[in-house]
């Protein structure tokens, strides 16, 4: 019931500038225009909105402003953002935007695992299920957040439990029960998945 021609950006709060912006992106109800949004997303989030600190964050990274778009997440997760932290985590594994950091990425994850963040649970669930310098292998720990994952709406999660029954299937029906889990997971956004579709 959101009209985006309602919102006054002079008088509105953080969270109907940060929506406004959304519709801007997608053209919903409104014409479709990624300038005004990430202008409008900037705004919100200046006034606090964590989701929309989160969306400036993507916007930056897709411009190759890593820096930048570190920071942006820093100030989500610090505002409570779940999502943001998970990809926080990521970028310390990975060394995008701020120096790599393994310990503390592999920390984080393992809090938001236990805060039923499902992307967190799925990364948690490779690093138990492999092990790490710091983690012991618990195959048993592992399968059980992966499915816990899935539950909560991992694609990652989805994918993996999709493949493994694909590659364990007996009958014609296993297999097109687990394609359509991998089918799940890709219509879910992970990359993965569609490809293999």
């Amino acid at each position: 019931n959101f009209i985006p021609s309602s919102v006054d950006l002079d008088t509105a709060n953080a969270y109907d500038i940060f929506r406004l912006a959304c519709c801007q992106y997608v053209g919903y109800r409104t014409d479709e225009n990624e300038n005004e949004a990430e202008s409008n997303w900037l705004k919100a989030s200046t006034m606090g909105d964590a989701n929309a600190m989160l969306e400036l964050s993507v916007c930056l990274f897709t411009e190759l402003k890593y820096e930048e778009g570190f920071k942006c997440l820093m100030k989500s997760s610090k505002a409570g953002n779940q999502v943001a932290s998970f990809r926080l985590a990521l970028c310390y594994l990975n060394g995008i935007g701020c120096s790599e950091d393994y310990e503390k990425g592999a920390k984080l994850i393992q809090v938001l695992a236990q805060n039923n963040e499902p992307n967190s649970m799925y990364f948690y669930s490779t690093m138990l299920q492999y092990g790490t310098k710091d983690i012991e292998p618990d195959e048993d720990k592992a399968n059980e957040l992966l499915i816990k994952a899935s539950e909560l709406g991992s694609a990652f999660a989805k994918t993996d439990i999709g493949l493994r029954a694909f590659i364990s299937a007996k009958t014609e029906k296993e297999k097109i029960n687990a394609i359509k889990m991998v089918e799940e997971g890709a219509d879910d956004g992970d990359i993965r998945a569609m490809c293999i579709m």
